[in-house]
């Protein structure tokens, strides 16, 4: 499936939704730059797991630009 350049609030269900809502939390409270998470999802008739990687964007002033999120299936 194609979601590159989409908001992740789009293309997300609600349960999982609410994980990466939790990752933006962790993101800000602890001051990092990149937090991920392993999850299972139902895929099919059976489930795909997949690492979220959520990462702040930073130009070279170190101003904030933006927040890249990356679902990955490691193939």
């Amino acid at each position: 499936i194609e979601v590159s350049g989409r908001n992740f609030r789009d293309i997300l269900k609600p349960a999982h939704l609410d994980i990466v809502k939790e990752m933006l939390r962790e993101l800000v409270i602890n001051k990092k730059s990149t937090v991920r998470k392993q999850i299972s999802v139902p895929f099919n008739e059976g489930q795909v797991t997949l690492l979220i990687s959520l990462s702040v964007l930073r130009d070279d002033n170190n101003d904030f630009i933006g927040r890249k999120l990356l679902l990955s299936d490691g193939i």
